[in-house]
């Protein structure tokens, strides 16, 4: 089974309870008794390992120029703390059950200037781990992954105006970028299709449909009309 957890991002006091998966995203990293770099050390972590976040601590602490709050997790039967740089939650993650693969990105560089924003796909059983940086503003909304795991289609923008970013994966580099406007989008087989914005105007923008399929870029002939931000002085000539 295949599932995307969509998980939602809270600032909450370490007595209030919620449930929702989180990954590991440094080996080492430490499971402690209580949310202090001083409280006793219940296991070392690795990356990769997939827990279920309880809550957060209500204050965060400075540790190696990052700042973050401590997480209360479940891992292996063991409850404890870790520190927040070290475990992704609060963003979409995709997670295979059958086929053991968990893909994530990393935004800790929001924090500190220590990273840059990456993303990450990993295997154990197949002995995969895949790591790549991306650009600074490509962190945003949501991704969705080929068949194969061999592109991840980003989401990237804010409004109805979007940027569709497509990384090769087994490459870790950038093959494809367009605007385009804000919509769901898949892949069928290494193929995906979106609506690329070719004009903008006083209320109204206009697209014309366009098909990235394995790395070639092709129009389909498609073309529309969808709303934007408008002065209220009348409708756009280019869009009546």
């Amino acid at each position: 089974m295949k599932t995307f957890i969509a998980i939602v991002a809270m600032a909450l006091c370490a007595s209030a309870a919620f449930a929702a998966p989180g990954v590991i995203i440094a080996d080492g990293a430490r499971l402690r008794r209580t949310p202090s770099l001083k409280g006793a050390e219940l296991a070392q972590m690795k990356r990769g390992d997939l827990v279920e976040v309880a809550a957060e601590s209500k204050s965060e602490e400075v540790i190696d120029g990052m700042r973050y709050p401590w997480v209360s997790i479940t891992s292996n039967g063991k409850t404890g703390w870790v520190y927040g740089a070290y475990i992704v939650h609060g963003g979409p993650l995709y997670y295979d059950a059958k086929d053991g693969t968990l893909a994530w990105m990393d935004t800790r560089y929001l924090y500190s200037n220590t990273y840059k924003p990456q993303f990450n796909v990993i295997n154990k059983k197949k002995k995969v781990d895949i790591r790549f940086d991306l650009e600074p503003q490509d962190y945003t909304t949501g991704y969705a992954l080929s068949t194969g795991l061999k592109y991840v289609a980003i989401d990237a923008g804010t409004d109805v105006i979007g940027s569709i970013v497509i990384y090769s994966i087994p490459a870790r580099r950038l093959v494809h970028r367009a605007s385009y406007t804000r919509h769901r989008f898949e892949w069928v087989g290494q193929r995906l299709s979106y609506q690329c914005i070719t004009y903008t105007g006083d209320g109204c923008l206009l697209w014309e449909e366009e098909v990235f399929d394995d790395g070639a870029v092709k129009k389909t002939g498609k073309k529309g009309k969808g709303e934007y931000h408008g002065s209220g002085k009348g409708v756009d000539p280019r869009c009546r």
